[in-house]
């Protein structure tokens, strides 16, 4: 690869330093074909010739948003399947406690499904599912027995250390 130390600008035509041009590894020198002042000037202009355009874009952006205002999104309709689904399996694992089998947890956003005795990566794999789908299987094989419900801490650490912190507080009582 040569380097030359000035370069003519394809638009101005003035023959300027290389540094007054921006990268571009596309060309054989590495360097745009325009200078950078050139290249400002053209993004301006662009920007002052579509302004009318971006002005309708955002106007008609607006009633859309404002026409979806109160109605609900296919997220909030996942979320809400997701939430229910959840409280099903919570509910059914936990005895009707909803509460962490370990701590004693009883916010449902903490509260997690565990593979009691280990497993769960293994498992979700077998099942080519993740996440939120597990509790799908578990609603469709009729809740199989050797899961409970605990909290997020809890599970992490059976899953790391095969016990939990809480049980040892409890043991040294």
């Amino acid at each position: 690869m040569q380097f030359w130390s000035h370069k003519k600008c394809t638009k101005c035509k003035i023959l300027r330093e290389i540094r007054e041009f921006y990268k571009d590894n596309r060309h054989r020198d590495g360097k745009t074909s325009r200078c950078k002042y050139c290249s400002v000037n053209s993004v301006k202009l662009r920007y002052k010739n579509n302004l009318s355009y971006k002005n309708s874009h955002k106007i008609s952006m607006a009633k859309y948003q404002k026409s979806l205002k109160g109605k609900i999104s296919s997220k909030n309709i996942n979320h809400t399947y997701n939430r229910k689904r959840k409280l099903i399996i919570v509910n059914h694992y936990s005895g009707g406690t909803n509460y962490c089998d370990c701590c004693g947890e009883k916010h449902i956003e903490f509260l997690s499904i565990d593979h009691i005795g280990g497993g769960g990566s293994k498992h979700r794999k077998t099942i080519k599912k993740e996440g939120s789908s597990l509790y799908g299987w578990l609603i469709k094989n009729n809740f199989p027995d050797g899961y409970r419900i605990l909290c997020m801490n809890c599970n992490v650490s059976y899953g790391h250390t095969g016990t939990c912190p809480h049980l040892l507080e409890r043991a040294t009582l």
